[in-house]
């Protein structure tokens, strides 16, 4: 599997599996009011749903970087891992809470896709290298 595949899979899917969480803490409240104070400037269901559409943009975005950004497509890179790593700093100052593996699970993925984005950013920065356009 092409490296740009799987990152654009792995930030759909962590994307989605916050909005399992969603559900699964919230019953599927999305935007609405929590009965309980959030560590954060919005509540918790509220970030979920926003870290979902967050990285449907992001891989979005990632997936067409080469045609329109050409050799600073490594900045959406950078973009990417900074999200990435927010969400990991926000899970572990709310306690790392683990409903239903979920949380490990959701955290598992956020390092693979830092990493996998830290491989193709470097590749990026190499000189000499040319970009496949994406498909």
């Amino acid at each position: 599997m092409p490296l740009r595949v799987l990152i654009v899979v792995l930030a759909v899917a962590d994307g989605i599996l916050h909005l399992a969480l969603n559900w699964v803490l919230f019953r599927g409240n999305w935007f609405g009011a929590l009965p309980f104070p959030s560590p954060f400037p919005l509540p918790l269901n509220q970030l979920f749903t926003l870290n979902f559409i967050g990285y449907v943009a992001l891989a979005t975005a990632f997936w067409f970087a080469p045609r329109v950004m050409g050799r600073a497509a490594w900045v959406l890179d950078v973009a990417m891992i900074v999200y990435a790593v927010l969400a990991i700093i926000g899970w572990v100052q709310i306690g790392m809470p683990n409903p239903n593996n979920l949380g490990y699970l959701s955290k598992v993925i956020e390092v693979v896709l830092i990493v996998a984005l830290g491989v193709h950013a470097w590749g990026l920065l190499q000189p000499n290298r040319t970009l496949a356009p994406a498909r």
